[in-house]
C-alpha cells in the first residue's frame, strides 16, 4: 500500500472518466467532462453548491485522492472540488457558469492556486479508500454504489443496474435511485409479479413495447407520488399501482418464460424531475430580446427609465451596447426601489433612509417566493438560491466581470420578473 502527500499542479491533475457519479467514455477530456457536469448538473455533481460552501478559499483539510499516470495525476475521489478550479481558471468554463453560481468575491486567489496538496496513492489504494468513504457508509446513491462495484471491485451487474441500462428510469428519476426501491420495489420477485425478469444481463419482459414503457411508467409514478414508500403499500408496488387507477393494472400479468417476449428495447424516458421543472417555466423567450418581451408597466420613473434602456438597445446594433445595459440594469432596480417604497410609505426618500436597494431586493424575493408565478428560469432559481441575481448585477454594474451579451440578457430576465410584479398595470 502506497500513499504520500504532495503537492501537485492544478493542470496535471484530471478528472477521472470512470467517476460513478457520472462516468463517460476513457477519452473524455477534462474540459469535456465538466462541459457534461455543467449541462447536466442537478443533483449529480451539485458545484453550485460546493462552490457556494467553498467561500473564498480552497478548504486544504480534505484532500483529493489521485493515482499517477506517468505525468499525469487521475483524480480518484475529489473530483468536484478540482472541477471548481478547473472552472474558475479556464475563461470558457468561467463565462459559462456566470448567471448560474454564486461566484467568489475572492477570485485572485483561486486564479493564483498553482498547486493544491494530494493524497498521491497506487490505484487499489485509491479504490479502497473511495469504497470505505463512499460505499460503505452510504454517501453514494444505490446506483453509484452497484456501479463502482461492478466496474471496479469485480462484482456482479446487480439487476438494478441491469435495469437501468435498459430503460435509464433510475437515473432520470431521482426518487427511484433510492435502497428501498432497489431492494423493495424493483426486487426479484415484484418484477416477476409486474411481468418482467432479468435474464443473461437484461430486463424482458412479457409485453410489447407500448405496455412495457406503460407499467415501467407506473412504477416511476407511484415512487414519485409517494403512493409507495417505507411507510405505504411497502413491497407492494402491484397495491400501490392499483391506487393510481389508470387501468393499466388490468394488464400486468405475471412473467413466465412461456410468454417471454424478449428484452425491454428501443424505450427511452425522459427524467420526470425536468417535466415538473419545465411545466413551470414559460414559454421559451426570444434570444435577443432585452427583458423578454415588451413589458406595460405604470406610469412613472421605472417605467421612463425602462423604456429608455430599451429604446438605447434597440437603437445600437453592436456588442458596444452591452457594457452600458449590464450596468443599466442595477440602476433600473435601484430606481424601482426609490419608487416603490416611497409609493408604499407615502412619503419621499431621504439621505437618512439606508438600504433602500437591498431591501427591495430582499423584500422581492420572499413575496415573490410565496405566490405561484410565471416566471423565467433564471427568477426561479434566484428564488430557490440557486443564483446570485443581485451579486452579478453588482458586478456588471462595477464592471468587474466581461461583459457577456447572453448573460446579460438572461439577467434581464429576472429584472423583468421583478418589474412586473410591482410595476405592471393591473
Amino acid at each position: 500500500m502506497k500513499q504520500k502527500i504532495e503537492y501537485i499542479e492544478i493542470n496535471k491533475l484530471h478528472l477521472w472518466s470512470e467517476n460513478p457519479r457520472d462516468p463517460t467514455n476513457n477519452e473524455a477530456t477534462d474540459f469535456e467532462i465538466i462541459s457534461r457536469a455543467l449541462k447536466n448538473d442537478h443533483e449529480k455533481w451539485n458545484l453550485d453548491k460546493l462552490l457556494n460552501k467553498m467561500g473564498s478559499h480552497y478548504d486544504f483539510s480534505e484532500l483529493p485522492t489521485v493515482v499517477q499516470n506517468k505525468n499525469d495525476y487521475i483524480v480518484y475521489d475529489g473530483n468536484r472540488r478540482v472541477a471548481i478550479i478547473k472552472i474558475l481558471q479556464n475563461q470558457s468554463l468561467y463565462q459559462s457558469i456566470m448567471g448560474s453560481f454564486f461566484l467568489p468575491n475572492n477570485m485572485e486567489y483561486f486564479l493564483n492556486l498553482n498547486k493544491i496538496p494530494c493524497n498521491v496513492c497506487d490505484k487499489e489504494t485509491a479504490l479502497d479508500n473511495i469504497e470505505r468513504k463512499h460505499v460503505e457508509t452510504g454517501s453514494w446513491s444505490a446506483l453509484e454504489r452497484d456501479y463502482f462495484l461492478y466496474r471496479h471491485r469485480g462484482k456482479s451487474k446487480s439487476d438494478f443496474l441491469i435495469i437501468n441500462e435498459s430503460t435509464h428510469i433510475i437515473e432520470n428519476n431521482k426518487k427511484m435511485n433510492q435502497d428501498f426501491v432497489k431492494n423493495e420495489v424493483l426486487k426479484k420477485d415484484n418484477l416477476n409479479k409486474l411481468g418482467f425478469s432479468v435474464k443473461n444481463n437484461q430486463l424482458v419482459s412479457v409485453y410489447d413495447t407500448n405496455n412495457a414503457k406503460k407499467i415501467l411508467d407506473s412504477i416511476v409514478d407511484i415512487v414519485n407520488k409517494e403512493v409507495i414508500s417505507t411507510r405505504k403499500n411497502r413491497g407492494n408496488p402491484f397495491e400501490a399501482i392499483k391506487e393510481l387507477q389508470t387501468g393499466i393494472e388490468k394488464q400486468i400479468t405475471r412473467y413466465s418464460e412461456k410468454e417471454d417476449k424478449g428484452p425491454v428495447r428501443d424505450v427511452t424516458y425522459s427524467s420526470i424531475d425536468n417535466m415538473k421543472k419545465c411545466r413551470k417555466t414559460r414559454r421559451t423567450k426570444k434570444e435577443d430580446i432585452l427583458f423578454g418581451e415588451t413589458l406595460t408597466l405604470i406610469p412613472g420613473k421605472t417605467n421612463d427609465l425602462y423604456l429608455a434602456i430599451d429604446e438605447i438597445y434597440k437603437g445600437v446594433q453592436n456588442n458596444l451596447i452591452y457594457p452600458i445595459i449590464g450596468m443599466s440594469l442595477r440602476l433600473l432596480l435601484e430606481v424601482a426601489a426609490r419608487e416603490h417604497f416611497e409609493k408604499e410609505n407615502n412619503r419621499k426618500i431621504v439621505s437618512s433612509d439606508i438600504n433602500i436597494y437591498d431591501n427591495f431586493i430582499k423584500k422581492a424575493k420572499k413575496e415573490m417566493a410565496q405566490g405561484l408565478l410565471n416566471l423565467s428560469v433564471i427568477t426561479q432559481n434566484w428564488l430557490n438560491a440557486n443564483e446570485n441575481i443581485e451579486g452579478l448585477l453588482a458586478k456588471y454594474a462595477h464592471g468587474e466581470i466581461a461583459y457577456d451579451k447572453d448573460n446579460i440578457l438572461h439577467l434581464s430576465y429576472c429584472v423583468a420578473d421583478i418589474l412586473k410584479y410591482y410595476f405592471s398595470k393591473k
